[in-house]
């Protein structure tokens, strides 16, 4: 299966556009009339220098928009291709469950593995069918099965590798086929119902680790809310008038899309084993991150 083609380009070139760059620039002011808020327009971004670290910053509504939408159109326009990648691999998975099933069946009836393995190919969908085919050709032509596995299914995920290798084991067993796959077909029995209370399970802590990300983002708000209404008063203290609040939400801003990513990757990891989920997760939250602070800078709770 190809990942990469001209209509999955076509659809990640657009959303990139459309969310990453005409969204913070034309759409912003026309987005803030429809909404009846006067808002500051202007990109601006500063640089604040810590000994030999230099810190680039939004520190305008529009310049957090801008940063906001190019993060959230490039995460877009990377799950178009990791979400195909995604299914291809989970299609594969789940036919390669059924495929063994069927050939264990087959094989305790005194038909040939490799004659097995092509009889129910019929049976199973894409990709796996072109797959299995391809690993019976290369068999019959004298490759190796161990070779033939690497080739066919070396760059899909471990848990497919895995059961792909069951036929490999059979094939080398000395003639206990039957035996080697029912064994593999009781493991994909006890995967299932496994991969079900896993996903039941870890769905909780999915939800815990991203509003962990919007409750830090939160919290950010409301110190940076609390310093810009204490400061003014202590005007009088020393430091309190280097203050510097734009800073201080850029900061703020900043470490919670960095945070966001990283949950995102942890979360997409464990659910799936795999990051391919991880652009969808930051493409979801990343625009709450966002609002957090606009309404702070865009002066709806009163600052600036």
């Amino acid at each position: 299966m190809r990942i990469v083609t001209f209509r999955r380009v076509g659809i990640a070139v657009a959303l990139f556009t459309v969310i990453g760059i005409l969204l913070p620039t034309m759409g912003y002011s026309e987005l803030a009339k429809l909404a009846g808020v006067k808002v500051p327009t202007g990109i601006r971004f500063e640089a604040y220098v810590f000994g030999p670290l230099v810190l680039v910053l939004p520190v305008s509504p529009q310049s957090i928009v801008l940063v906001s939408c190019l993060v959230v159109g490039v995460a877009s326009a990377i799950y178009v291709f990791t979400r195909a990648k995604f299914h291809y691999f989970e299609a594969m998975r789940e036919e390669l469950m059924q495929l063994i099933s069927s050939v264990a069946a087959m094989v305790r009836t005194r038909v040939p593995l490799i004659d097995a393995l092509e009889e129910a190919s019929g049976i199973v969908g894409e990709p796996l069918r072109s797959a299995v085919l391809e690993f019976t050709s290369l068999v019959r032509l004298g490759e190796d099965p161990h070779v033939a596995m690497r080739k066919v299914f070396g760059k899909a995920p471990p848990e497919v590798r895995l059961l792909a290798s069951s036929f490999v084991i059979a094939m080398q067993s000395g003639g206990r086929v039957p035996e080697v796959l029912s064994e593999a077909n009781r493991y994909v029995q006890q995967l299932q119902r496994m991969d079900f209370i896993r996903r039941y399970r870890l769905a909780e802590q999915r939800l815990i680790a991203l509003m962990a990300v919007l409750a830090f983002a939160a919290s950010g708000a409301v110190i940076v809310w609390l310093i810009e209404y204490v400061a003014p008063k202590l005007a009088s203290l020393p430091g309190a008038a280097s203050i510097n609040i734009p800073f201080v939400t850029s900061s703020y801003f900043v470490s919670a899309l960095f945070m966001d990513i990283m949950a995102s990757l942890v979360v997409s990891r464990i659910m799936t084993g795999t990051f391919y989920l991880a652009p969808k997760y930051v493409a979801l939250t990343v625009p709450l991150i966002a609002l957090m602070f606009l309404a702070l800078m865009m002066g709806l709770i009163h600052i600036f």
